[in-house]
């Protein structure tokens, strides 16, 4: 069969070849409905066109891998975006820790707010860590008066010490009728340090990195040339760009590496940092222990670049151009084309998944020598929350808390509630500001002061 067909078919309404008709001229194929034609070659150029990867993604899988991904179908965006990433530097790291999935950070110890660093680093880990956390953890709707609690409590001795009685084995009271909740979860994680090595990909052995890279080169070059011996061209120009793009990474020595004080502690204390999409939020994360392993994910730029990048950002500009014209040239050629640009982009999608996502913040972990224990609880409202957040810190410090809880008086005095309590002090020198607050407002401090207390005794034999 010639590579260009025009001869009419008896079903050439129901059939077809592609939109340019042309067909293989080594291992012809027979012409596919119309319908599977047309679907086949939309799907791939839809899923990349609502499937937008940002400069918040990249940044993050890049800070996480250590290392530049580009796959063999990259998305539409990615290839702009990188080389944005490598034309800008840290201007571009900058403007990626806002986005869609964005965190903002507050710092228990020192007091400061701050969007959260390195992309959706953080999003990844977090996703991670709360598939983690097994099931979430009640904390009791209703606790004891305070007076209450103080006269069956020694005064030797402070609840939140790990012989207080445990939450679990106290009975909430089933003939109250329940007030309307605005439950909270969550989830405090403890990072610890193995070792001090990190692992760099590709550092251990660069000769068997080149040779895989080069098998992986030759396999999508025979790949090409088969598509392109049944008539797949716009499938194979996609796959030698793929080729070429690894071919110039490689080319200009490009390389992402770890700025110096990566994974270092320059406080020499604990971090104790809360983690939520916004100060409204419903979920909420804690990262506390190794302040060098918060602060590297958390505050500080985890990459960094050797070697001039701007050779391979202007490539990159160019490959992107290419792809989207490999991209819309098999959208309006159809045919077997486009099931053929659908089974790339189905296998690129499964190996992303499958080392993606929990994966590879797994792997971070590992790499870095980093430990961890979690657990998420459920707290009755952001208050209780906030307040044991406050007695797990390390430092008196409340100014983080101000856009969560509004300063107030009956705040300021909560707050000085909370750190007798984590001094393991009676709140004597309070009482007479206790006695003139109002009605409403001992209730508050009542109320709120005890499911801290409650909390603190609950959290802290699950973090050892």
């Amino acid at each position: 069969m010639a590579p260009y067909s025009s001869e009419p078919t008896a079903d050439s309404d129901s059939f077809t070849y592609g939109s340019t008709r042309l067909t293989s001229f080594l291992f012809p194929l027979p012409p596919i409905p119309v319908i599977v034609s047309e679907w086949a070659s939309l799907l791939p150029l839809i899923f990349h066109l609502t499937d937008g990867y940002s400069a918040h993604h990249i940044v993050g899988d890049v800070s996480l891998r250590g290392k530049l991904r580009l796959g063999i179908l990259p998305r539409l965006g990615i290839l702009r975006n990188l080389a944005r990433l490598l034309e800008f530097h840290f201007e571009f790291l900058d403007l990626a820790t806002t986005g869609a999935i964005s965190q903002t950070v507050y710092d228990a110890n020192w007091g400061s707010v701050f969007p959260a660093a390195n992309g959706a680093a953080c999003y990844r880990l977090t996703s991670f860590l709360a598939a983690q956390a097994g099931p979430v953890k009640h904390l009791p709707d209703f606790v004891k008066p305070l007076c209450q609690a103080n006269q069956s409590t020694s005064t030797s001795k402070s609840s939140l010490e790990p012989n207080a009685v445990p939450l679990q084995e106290r009975e909430t009271p089933k003939d109250r009728s329940q007030p309307w909740r605005r439950y909270q979860i969550l989830t405090i994680t403890h990072f610890r340090r193995t070792s001090d090595q990190q692992c760099d990909a590709g550092s251990k052995s660069p000769a068997l990195a080149t040779w895989r890279s080069g098998i992986h080169a030759a396999l999508l070059v025979a790949l090409a040339f088969c598509l392109i011996a049944m008539g797949g061209y716009g499938s194979a120009a996609t796959l030698l760009l793929s080729v070429a793009i690894t071919a110039v990474v490689r080319f200009t020595r490009v390389k992402v590496v770890r700025p110096p004080g990566y994974m270092l502690n320059n406080e020499g204390t604990n971090g104790c940092m809360l983690v939520a999409a916004h100060q409204n939020s419903n979920v909420w994360h804690l990262f506390c222990g190794d302040r060098g392993v918060i602060d590297t994910l958390l505050n500080k730029p985890m990459i960094a670049f050797e070697h001039n990048t701007q050779v391979l950002a202007k490539w990159l500009h160019l490959a992107h151009i290419a792809q989207v014209l490999c991209m819309t040239y098999v959208a309006s050629q159809k045919g077997f084309d486009g099931i053929f640009l659908l089974s790339i982009m189905l296998a690129e999608r499964s190996l992303e998944w499958y080392s993606g996502g929990e994966r590879l913040a797994k792997k971070w972990l590992r790499d870095n020598g980093t430990e961890l224990s979690t657990h998420a609880f459920r707290f009755t409202g952001r208050t209780p929350l906030v307040g044991t957040v406050q007695v797990m810190s390390e430092t008196p410090a409340s100014a983080w808390m101000d856009t969560i809880l509004i300063p107030s008086t009956r705040r300021e005095l909560w707050l000085k509630r909370l750190e007798c309590l984590r001094a393991h002090v009676h709140c004597s020198t309070h009482a007479d500001c206790f006695e003139r607050s109002q009605d409403g407002d001992k209730k508050w401090l009542d109320l709120n002061t005890r499911l801290v207390q409650e909390a603190v005794s609950f959290v802290k034999p699950y973090l050892g």
